[in-house]
């Protein structure tokens, strides 16, 4: 559907446009030490309301066109989809930066539980728009956002302890769907599909986005085990005073295991080839590769937010 195509330009300057101004904002924070990236995103945030004001009736979320749809208009309510999914995918670049303010992890769990939870929709209805490698990449890094806030938040900032632990909860389950949909999508690509290089590379790009996944969740449930060890073994002035002591110590050694984590993913990206099997993919699983964290993030393109505008595997996002 032109329309489709259309409204995918647009998300595409807005990707061009972030990516052309972030560049120099970051260049002249470094060197005037001005911080323009708040006017930046609430530009943004203005053109996002203008360009959900301006989608076709039918591309708007809350729409039921296509879900009972057969032929060409039974692809609207998965166009519908995407372009949401590609768009909330660009703000969450825009707004991870302040995951550590209140204001910015309500807006970035915002958006991850929203690509997520679209992906599912995604996957559930169309196959081949499903399994493009820019929705394992936007699940990826949406699952990983809400995963890097587990892990570096602390529960005493939180207000009432009860709603922290359901937020926290809900995060966890949110979390889980994500790399069930990343491993199911792995697996039906390898068994249903005839072999296909493009194919065995989104393959592989799969299984290790969810492996890495699942590490982070390893290193949570033992820091969690860890906190849940020292909050029964003191007292609430004592645990207060420890917490507040061993705080950054503890924060640069989880940082230093999660750039683990991230350095060995981009390594095996690097070096792995068609028809990696599981067994390969399992041996950095385990977090015992050490990398020199400097060059971590390296390399590293903002290919997550550009528009799908054809369902050609042999399409190379």
């Amino acid at each position: 559907m032109l329309s489709y195509t259309v409204h995918a330009l647009e998300i595409a300057l807005f990707a061009r446009e972030s990516v052309d101004l972030r560049a120099p904002l970051r260049q002249a924070q470094r060197q005037e030490g001005t911080n323009e990236d708040g006017k930046m995103r609430n530009d943004f945030n203005k053109k996002y309301e203008n360009f959900v004001a301006g989608l076709s009736s039918y591309f708007r979320l809350g729409s039921t066109v296509g879900f009972t749809s057969t032929g060409p208009m039974a692809a609207i309510s998965v166009q519908r989809w995407m372009l949401h999914q590609q768009l909330w995918s660009l703000f969450l670049r825009l707004h991870r930066a302040n995951l550590s303010f209140q204001d910015g992890r309500a807006s970035c769990q915002l958006l991850t539980q929203n690509i997520i939870s679209t992906q599912a929709q995604i996957q559930a209805r169309c196959a081949v728009c499903g399994s493009l490698s820019t929705s394992h990449s936007q699940l990826f890094n949406a699952a990983t956002v809400l995963l890097v806030d587990l892990l570096f938040s602390s529960r005493h900032r939180d207000a009432d302890p009860s709603n922290a632990q359901l937020s926290r909860l809900m995060t966890r389950d949110k979390i889980r769907e994500a790399i069930e949909l990343l491993r199911t999508q792995s697996d039906a690509e390898g068994s249903s599909r005839p072999r296909d290089p493009q194919l065995e590379r989104v393959k592989a790009s799969a299984q290790r986005s969810f492996i890495a996944l699942e590490a982070l969740m390893k290193l949570k449930e033992e820091k969690s085990g860890k906190n849940e060890k020292s909050n029964g073994a003191s007292s609430t002035g004592n645990r207060e005073r420890q917490e507040i002591k061993s705080d950054s110590n503890a924060r640069k050694s989880l940082k230093n295991k999660v750039m683990d984590i991230v350095e060995t993913l981009q390594g095996n990206t690097k070096n792995a080839a068609p028809g990696t099997d599981q067994a390969s993919l399992n041996s950095f699983s385990a977090l015992d590769m050490f990398v020199p964290l400097p060059n971590a993030t390296d390399g590293i393109q903002d290919l997550d937010v550009l528009p799908v505008l054809s369902n050609d595997p042999s399409c190379n996002f």
